[in-house]
């Protein structure tokens, strides 16, 4: 019921940070200047100023409930839109042929597009490694773990985690190598 909060909570959301502080901040403003400095603000009244807080907090608590279904629904997959291209296929059929570059283009293309695409993100942290980029290749899977429907895919982030982890140098060839 706090403004700001369910947002805040479910969605990490800066401007529902920035909401829930600013009404905590009012209602302190309110605490002191009703109970220990009545004079501290030119207020005719508290009452004025308990009735603004109140019809602020009633229209944000009626919004955050109204938000709560959605917020709790977690995507499972990306949605496609239409008009918008699908990336991720050309991205594999090239990223098969070792042509890295132009797969990463298309893949950055298609997270551009569909932001919460795990199997796009998780495939250019696995594209990553091959070339041996470890440091790009981590903060690729942190970032995909800070997504909501990653919790669907962890498996997958661990084992790429963990083959990340085990990499050696000579492995950058070894999807080439193979294709020939």
């Amino acid at each position: 019921m706090w403004p700001g909060l369910p947002r805040l909570w479910l969605r990490g959301n800066w401007n529902s940070l920035a909401c829930a502080v600013l009404f905590a901040g009012a209602l302190n403003l309110s605490l002191i200047h009703t109970f220990l400095w009545p004079l501290w603000l030119p207020l005719p009244s508290p009452i004025w100023l308990w009735s603004i807080l109140f019809l602020v907090w009633t229209a944000a608590a009626w919004f955050g409930w109204k938000q709560i279904p959605d917020l709790l629904l977690v995507p499972t997959g990306v949605q496609l839109e239409a008009g918008k291209p699908d990336y991720l296929a050309d991205a594999q059929a090239t990223y098969l042929k070792g042509h890295w570059e132009e797969a990463e283009l298309l893949l950055r293309r298609q997270l551009r597009n569909y932001p919460d695409d795990i199997a796009a993100g998780l495939m250019l942290a696995t594209m990553f490694r091959h070339q041996g980029k470890l440091a790009e290749a981590r903060r690729q899977l942190s970032e995909v773990r800070g997504w909501d429907a990653a919790q669907n895919w962890d498996f997958e982030i661990q084992r790429e985690t963990d083959a990340i982890n085990q990499w050696r140098p000579e492995d950058s060839g070894e999807l080439a190598t193979d294709l020939h």
